[in-house]
Protein backbone atom coordinates (compact mmCIF):
# COMPACT_ATOMS: atom_id res chain seq x y z
CA UNK A 1 0.00 0.00 0.00
CA UNK A 2 1.15 3.53 -1.09
CA UNK A 3 -0.52 6.48 0.85
CA UNK A 4 -1.88 9.22 -2.06
CA UNK A 5 -2.87 12.17 0.43
CA UNK A 6 -3.59 14.19 2.60
CA UNK A 7 -0.57 16.43 1.87
CA UNK A 8 0.30 19.84 3.07
CA UNK A 9 -1.93 20.26 5.79
CA UNK A 10 -0.98 23.67 7.31
CA UNK A 11 -3.03 25.81 5.06
CA UNK A 12 -5.97 26.38 4.07
CA UNK A 13 -6.13 23.33 1.16
CA UNK A 14 -5.41 19.62 1.53
CA UNK A 15 -3.58 18.04 -1.64
CA UNK A 16 -4.29 14.18 -2.90
CA UNK A 17 -2.81 12.58 -5.66
CA UNK A 18 -5.17 12.24 -8.40
CA UNK A 19 -7.13 8.98 -8.37
CA UNK A 20 -6.92 6.14 -10.81
CA UNK A 21 -7.55 7.68 -14.58
CA UNK A 22 -8.97 4.39 -15.97
CA UNK A 23 -11.41 3.66 -13.27
CA UNK A 24 -14.18 0.75 -13.92
CA UNK A 25 -17.16 2.99 -15.84
CA UNK A 26 -14.88 5.60 -17.17
CA UNK A 27 -15.17 4.40 -20.75
CA UNK A 28 -18.98 4.43 -20.71
CA UNK A 29 -19.10 7.66 -19.04
CA UNK A 30 -16.18 9.19 -21.57
CA UNK A 31 -18.43 7.67 -24.59
CA UNK A 32 -21.52 9.14 -23.36
CA UNK A 33 -19.65 12.79 -22.84
CA UNK A 34 -20.18 12.59 -18.89
CA UNK A 35 -17.97 14.81 -16.43
CA UNK A 36 -18.36 13.73 -13.40
CA UNK A 37 -16.18 16.29 -11.43
CA UNK A 38 -18.57 18.68 -12.63
CA UNK A 39 -21.86 16.84 -11.39
CA UNK A 40 -22.29 18.16 -7.75
CA UNK A 41 -21.47 21.45 -6.00
CA UNK A 42 -19.82 19.60 -3.83
CA UNK A 43 -16.95 18.79 -6.49
CA UNK A 44 -16.69 22.31 -7.44
CA UNK A 45 -13.20 22.19 -8.99
CA UNK A 46 -10.47 24.32 -7.39
CA UNK A 47 -8.69 27.35 -8.97
CA UNK A 48 -5.51 25.42 -7.73
CA UNK A 49 -6.44 22.29 -9.33
CA UNK A 50 -5.02 23.34 -12.66
CA UNK A 51 -1.37 24.20 -11.39
CA UNK A 52 -0.91 20.80 -9.70
CA UNK A 53 -1.06 17.91 -12.64
CA UNK A 54 -0.69 14.97 -10.65
CA UNK A 55 -3.03 16.21 -7.42
CA UNK A 56 -6.28 17.23 -6.04
CA UNK A 57 -6.67 20.13 -4.36
CA UNK A 58 -9.41 19.93 -1.52
CA UNK A 59 -10.86 22.69 0.22
CA UNK A 60 -10.88 21.75 4.53
CA UNK A 61 -13.75 23.95 4.87
CA UNK A 62 -14.98 21.41 2.24
CA UNK A 63 -14.76 18.13 4.62
CA UNK A 64 -16.90 19.19 7.73
CA UNK A 65 -14.00 18.33 10.14
CA UNK A 66 -13.71 14.66 9.04
CA UNK A 67 -10.05 13.74 7.45
CA UNK A 68 -10.21 11.50 4.13
CA UNK A 69 -7.26 9.52 4.14
CA UNK A 70 -6.40 7.06 0.63
CA UNK A 71 -4.32 4.82 -0.43
CA UNK A 72 -3.36 3.39 -3.52
CA UNK A 73 -3.30 -0.95 -3.82
CA UNK A 74 -0.64 -1.73 -6.22
CA UNK A 75 -2.64 -4.18 -8.26
CA UNK A 76 -3.71 -3.02 -11.95
CA UNK A 77 -7.01 -4.69 -13.25
CA UNK A 78 -7.45 -6.41 -10.07
CA UNK A 79 -11.21 -6.63 -11.36
CA UNK A 80 -11.99 -8.17 -14.97
CA UNK A 81 -14.53 -5.74 -16.92
CA UNK A 82 -17.25 -7.94 -15.51
CA UNK A 83 -16.77 -8.89 -12.17
CA UNK A 84 -19.03 -10.89 -9.46
CA UNK A 85 -20.09 -9.29 -6.05
CA UNK A 86 -21.58 -11.96 -3.68
CA UNK A 87 -23.81 -10.41 -0.79
CA UNK A 88 -23.14 -12.45 2.11
CA UNK A 89 -26.35 -12.27 4.80
CA UNK A 90 -25.14 -14.58 7.00
CA UNK A 91 -27.84 -15.35 9.08
CA UNK A 92 -31.80 -15.35 9.84
CA UNK A 93 -30.82 -15.90 13.74
CA UNK A 94 -29.12 -13.05 15.85
CA UNK A 95 -25.69 -13.90 17.06
CA UNK A 96 -25.44 -11.06 19.16
CA UNK A 97 -26.74 -9.45 22.20
CA UNK A 98 -27.78 -5.73 22.87
CA UNK A 99 -26.77 -4.63 26.36
CA UNK A 100 -29.18 -1.19 27.00
CA UNK A 101 -27.99 1.20 29.75
CA UNK A 102 -31.95 2.26 30.72
CA UNK A 103 -30.33 5.57 32.73
CA UNK A 104 -28.25 6.93 29.82
CA UNK A 105 -30.11 5.70 27.17
CA UNK A 106 -27.07 3.69 25.27
CA UNK A 107 -26.85 0.50 24.30
CA UNK A 108 -24.11 -1.66 23.40
CA UNK A 109 -22.89 -5.14 21.81
CA UNK A 110 -21.70 -8.21 23.31
CA UNK A 111 -21.43 -11.61 21.47
CA UNK A 112 -21.33 -15.43 22.25
CA UNK A 113 -18.51 -16.27 22.82
CA UNK A 114 -19.30 -20.28 23.11
CA UNK A 115 -20.51 -20.30 19.75
CA UNK A 116 -17.52 -18.77 18.61
CA UNK A 117 -16.18 -20.63 17.07
CA UNK A 118 -18.83 -22.06 14.80
CA UNK A 119 -19.84 -19.24 14.02
CA UNK A 120 -16.14 -18.20 12.77
CA UNK A 121 -16.13 -21.36 10.78
CA UNK A 122 -19.77 -20.39 9.53
CA UNK A 123 -17.71 -17.63 7.64
CA UNK A 124 -15.22 -19.52 6.72
CA UNK A 125 -17.35 -22.14 4.63
CA UNK A 126 -19.01 -19.23 3.26
CA UNK A 127 -16.01 -17.43 2.26
CA UNK A 128 -14.35 -20.78 0.75
CA UNK A 129 -17.98 -21.17 -1.41
CA UNK A 130 -17.85 -17.51 -2.53
CA UNK A 131 -14.35 -18.93 -4.62
CA UNK A 132 -16.02 -22.29 -5.42
CA UNK A 133 -19.10 -20.04 -7.18
CA UNK A 134 -16.51 -17.81 -8.51
CA UNK A 135 -17.55 -14.58 -6.63
CA UNK A 136 -14.67 -11.71 -7.19
CA UNK A 137 -16.29 -9.05 -4.15
CA UNK A 138 -17.82 -10.68 -1.26
CA UNK A 139 -19.12 -8.50 1.88
CA UNK A 140 -20.50 -9.66 5.18
CA UNK A 141 -23.06 -7.44 7.18
CA UNK A 142 -22.38 -5.35 10.33
CA UNK A 143 -21.33 -6.89 13.50
CA UNK A 144 -20.85 -10.03 11.88
CA UNK A 145 -17.33 -10.43 13.04
CA UNK A 146 -16.73 -11.66 16.89
CA UNK A 147 -13.20 -10.31 18.59
CA UNK A 148 -11.74 -13.74 16.94
CA UNK A 149 -13.24 -13.66 13.42
CA UNK A 150 -11.10 -11.33 11.39
CA UNK A 151 -7.73 -13.13 12.68
CA UNK A 152 -9.23 -16.38 11.25
CA UNK A 153 -10.29 -14.56 7.75
CA UNK A 154 -7.04 -13.05 7.53
CA UNK A 155 -5.66 -16.47 8.10
CA UNK A 156 -8.10 -18.47 5.70
CA UNK A 157 -7.22 -16.25 2.87
CA UNK A 158 -3.49 -16.22 3.24
CA UNK A 159 -3.70 -20.24 2.99
CA UNK A 160 -6.00 -20.68 1.19
CA UNK A 161 -4.88 -19.60 -2.63
CA UNK A 162 -8.21 -18.78 -3.64
CA UNK A 163 -8.27 -18.18 -7.35
CA UNK A 164 -11.36 -15.81 -7.80
CA UNK A 165 -12.05 -14.24 -4.77
CA UNK A 166 -10.13 -11.26 -4.87
CA UNK A 167 -11.59 -8.40 -2.25
CA UNK A 168 -13.27 -9.23 0.83
CA UNK A 169 -15.38 -6.72 2.78
CA UNK A 170 -15.38 -8.40 5.92
CA UNK A 171 -18.34 -6.67 7.76
CA UNK A 172 -17.77 -5.31 11.00
CA UNK A 173 -16.62 -6.57 14.35
CA UNK A 174 -18.02 -4.43 17.93
CA UNK A 175 -14.98 -3.99 19.72
CA UNK A 176 -13.66 -1.12 22.78
CA UNK A 177 -16.98 1.02 21.59
CA UNK A 178 -16.00 0.87 18.25
CA UNK A 179 -17.99 -0.43 15.14
CA UNK A 180 -15.11 -1.37 12.88
CA UNK A 181 -15.30 -3.21 9.54
CA UNK A 182 -12.22 -4.09 7.19
CA UNK A 183 -11.19 -4.68 3.11
CA UNK A 184 -8.86 -7.73 3.22
CA UNK A 185 -7.37 -8.64 -0.15
CA UNK A 186 -8.16 -12.39 -1.57
CA UNK A 187 -4.36 -12.93 -0.40
CA UNK A 188 -5.20 -11.73 3.77
CA UNK A 189 -3.76 -8.27 3.13
CA UNK A 190 -6.12 -5.71 5.30
CA UNK A 191 -6.38 -3.14 2.75
CA UNK A 192 -8.32 -0.22 4.87
CA UNK A 193 -10.43 -0.12 8.18
CA UNK A 194 -13.30 2.04 8.62
CA UNK A 195 -14.71 3.02 12.03
CA UNK A 196 -18.44 3.59 12.23
CA UNK A 197 -19.32 7.02 12.15
CA UNK A 198 -23.31 7.16 13.02
CA UNK A 199 -24.58 5.17 15.85
CA UNK A 200 -27.61 3.58 14.96
CA UNK A 201 -31.03 4.79 17.25
CA UNK A 202 -32.81 1.14 18.43
CA UNK A 203 -36.23 1.82 19.82
CA UNK A 204 -37.27 -1.20 22.24
CA UNK A 205 -40.81 -1.83 22.45
CA UNK A 206 -40.26 -3.39 25.92
CA UNK A 207 -39.15 -0.10 27.82
CA UNK A 208 -40.68 1.95 25.12
CA UNK A 209 -37.68 3.86 24.82
CA UNK A 210 -35.28 4.66 22.37
CA UNK A 211 -31.32 4.15 23.05
CA UNK A 212 -27.86 4.76 20.97
CA UNK A 213 -25.37 2.66 19.88
CA UNK A 214 -22.30 4.05 22.20
CA UNK A 215 -19.34 4.49 19.80
CA UNK A 216 -16.00 6.40 19.90
CA UNK A 217 -16.51 8.04 16.94
CA UNK A 218 -13.06 9.02 14.80
CA UNK A 219 -13.00 11.63 11.98
CA UNK A 220 -10.63 9.23 9.77
CA UNK A 221 -12.30 7.97 6.53
CA UNK A 222 -9.80 5.79 4.58
CA UNK A 223 -10.51 5.60 0.71
CA UNK A 224 -8.84 2.89 -1.33
CA UNK A 225 -7.35 3.48 -5.23
CA UNK A 226 -6.97 0.18 -7.32
CA UNK A 227 -6.08 0.87 -11.41
CA UNK A 228 -8.95 -0.41 -13.69
CA UNK A 229 -11.19 0.26 -10.58
CA UNK A 230 -11.52 3.52 -9.23
CA UNK A 231 -11.63 4.55 -5.42
CA UNK A 232 -12.93 2.67 -2.81
CA UNK A 233 -14.84 3.58 0.63
CA UNK A 234 -16.14 1.27 3.04
CA UNK A 235 -19.17 2.22 5.43
CA UNK A 236 -21.76 0.84 8.47
CA UNK A 237 -25.08 1.09 8.22
CA UNK A 238 -26.11 4.89 8.89
CA UNK A 239 -23.12 6.17 7.48
CA UNK A 240 -24.31 6.16 4.31
CA UNK A 241 -27.22 8.40 5.09
CA UNK A 242 -25.12 11.43 6.61
CA UNK A 243 -24.95 14.42 4.74
CA UNK A 244 -21.49 15.58 5.57
CA UNK A 245 -19.93 12.05 4.85
CA UNK A 246 -21.90 11.61 1.45
CA UNK A 247 -19.94 15.11 0.85
CA UNK A 248 -16.54 13.84 1.41
CA UNK A 249 -16.80 10.96 -1.07
CA UNK A 250 -18.23 13.47 -3.38
CA UNK A 251 -15.29 15.85 -2.86
CA UNK A 252 -13.05 12.66 -3.17
CA UNK A 253 -14.53 11.31 -6.63
CA UNK A 254 -15.39 7.87 -4.86
CA UNK A 255 -16.36 5.38 -7.63
CA UNK A 256 -17.91 2.25 -5.77
CA UNK A 257 -18.88 3.28 -1.88
CA UNK A 258 -19.85 -0.75 0.00
CA UNK A 259 -21.88 -0.98 3.03
CA UNK A 260 -22.01 -3.32 5.56
CA UNK A 261 -25.69 -3.27 7.58
CA UNK A 262 -27.63 -4.48 10.42
CA UNK A 263 -30.58 -2.84 9.92
CA UNK A 264 -34.74 -3.54 9.69
CA UNK A 265 -35.21 -0.46 6.91
CA UNK A 266 -33.22 0.31 4.20
CA UNK A 267 -35.26 2.53 2.19
CA UNK A 268 -33.42 6.00 3.56
CA UNK A 269 -30.28 4.48 2.81
CA UNK A 270 -31.66 3.17 -1.32
CA UNK A 271 -32.97 6.33 -1.39
CA UNK A 272 -29.14 7.61 -0.87
CA UNK A 273 -27.51 5.20 -3.45
CA UNK A 274 -30.26 5.98 -5.99
CA UNK A 275 -29.36 9.54 -5.73
CA UNK A 276 -25.56 8.95 -5.76
CA UNK A 277 -25.66 6.78 -8.74
CA UNK A 278 -27.75 9.74 -11.08
CA UNK A 279 -25.90 12.36 -9.66
CA UNK A 280 -22.29 11.28 -8.83
CA UNK A 281 -22.05 8.21 -11.00
CA UNK A 282 -21.18 6.25 -8.07
CA UNK A 283 -22.30 2.52 -7.58
CA UNK A 284 -23.23 1.54 -3.90
CA UNK A 285 -23.34 -2.02 -3.37
CA UNK A 286 -25.12 -2.89 0.72
CA UNK A 287 -25.21 -5.82 2.39
CA UNK A 288 -28.04 -6.30 5.15
CA UNK A 289 -28.56 -9.29 7.51
CA UNK A 290 -31.58 -11.69 7.76
CA UNK A 291 -31.21 -11.35 11.52
CA UNK A 292 -31.96 -7.47 11.24
CA UNK A 293 -35.88 -8.58 9.69
CA UNK A 294 -38.54 -9.59 11.22
CA UNK A 295 -38.89 -12.94 9.72
CA UNK A 296 -42.98 -12.65 9.21
CA UNK A 297 -42.76 -9.85 7.00
CA UNK A 298 -44.04 -10.60 3.39
CA UNK A 299 -40.77 -9.01 2.01
CA UNK A 300 -37.21 -9.39 3.90
CA UNK A 301 -34.36 -6.90 2.21
CA UNK A 302 -30.69 -8.50 2.42
CA UNK A 303 -29.16 -6.23 0.24
CA UNK A 304 -29.14 -4.08 -2.71
CA UNK A 305 -26.43 -2.72 -5.68
CA UNK A 306 -27.24 0.42 -7.70
CA UNK A 307 -25.74 1.15 -10.73
CA UNK A 308 -24.85 4.38 -12.79
CA UNK A 309 -26.40 3.94 -16.41
CA UNK A 310 -25.25 6.22 -19.21
CA UNK A 311 -27.10 6.99 -21.94
CA UNK A 312 -28.02 9.98 -24.13
CA UNK A 313 -25.30 11.69 -22.06
CA UNK A 314 -27.19 11.24 -18.61
CA UNK A 315 -26.70 9.06 -15.62
CA UNK A 316 -29.88 7.22 -14.33
CA UNK A 317 -29.67 4.44 -11.45
CA UNK A 318 -29.96 0.90 -12.26
CA UNK A 319 -31.60 -0.84 -8.38
CA UNK A 320 -31.04 -4.27 -8.17
CA UNK A 321 -32.60 -5.52 -4.73
CA UNK A 322 -32.14 -8.61 -2.92
CA UNK A 323 -34.78 -10.51 -0.49
CA UNK A 324 -34.64 -13.41 1.77
CA UNK A 325 -34.69 -16.71 0.49
CA UNK A 326 -37.18 -19.40 0.91
CA UNK A 327 -37.05 -21.13 4.70
CA UNK A 328 -36.03 -24.37 3.63
CA UNK A 329 -32.43 -22.79 2.54
CA UNK A 330 -29.55 -23.16 4.56
CA UNK A 331 -27.85 -19.70 5.30
CA UNK A 332 -24.59 -21.68 6.24
CA UNK A 333 -24.19 -21.27 2.18
CA UNK A 334 -26.51 -18.52 1.18
CA UNK A 335 -24.48 -16.28 -1.14
CA UNK A 336 -26.54 -13.34 -3.39
CA UNK A 337 -24.70 -12.92 -6.97
CA UNK A 338 -24.86 -10.12 -8.94
CA UNK A 339 -22.41 -9.34 -12.20
CA UNK A 340 -21.46 -5.60 -12.97
CA UNK A 341 -19.94 -5.00 -16.40
CA UNK A 342 -18.16 -1.70 -17.40
CA UNK A 343 -20.09 -1.59 -20.23
CA UNK A 344 -23.09 -0.84 -17.30
CA UNK A 345 -24.84 -4.32 -17.92
CA UNK A 346 -25.11 -5.76 -15.06
CA UNK A 347 -27.44 -8.61 -13.94
CA UNK A 348 -28.87 -10.91 -11.11
CA UNK A 349 -26.73 -14.44 -10.98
Amino acid sequence: LEKRGPFGLKGEYAFYFKKPAKYFFSSLFEQQNIRRTRQTVECAVNSLNQDFNYFEVVKKSQLHDYYPIVYEYNKPNLLSPEFCVGLIPFHMHQWFETLLDHESKIFTITYNQEGATTHNNNIKALLQACDDRDVNVAILPEIVMNPTSKDEIIALLKNSNFKNLKLCFSGSMWHNNTNESFLISGQGTQLLSHKKKVPYIMYNKQYQQKYTEFITKTNEVIFLDIEGVGRIVYLICADINDQDLNTIYSVMHADFVFVSAFTSSMEMMLKTAEYNATARGVTTVLCNSCAAQELNKASIEIGYVVCPQAQDSQITAQIFPFNHCEPHLKCTSCIRKISISNDGCCKII
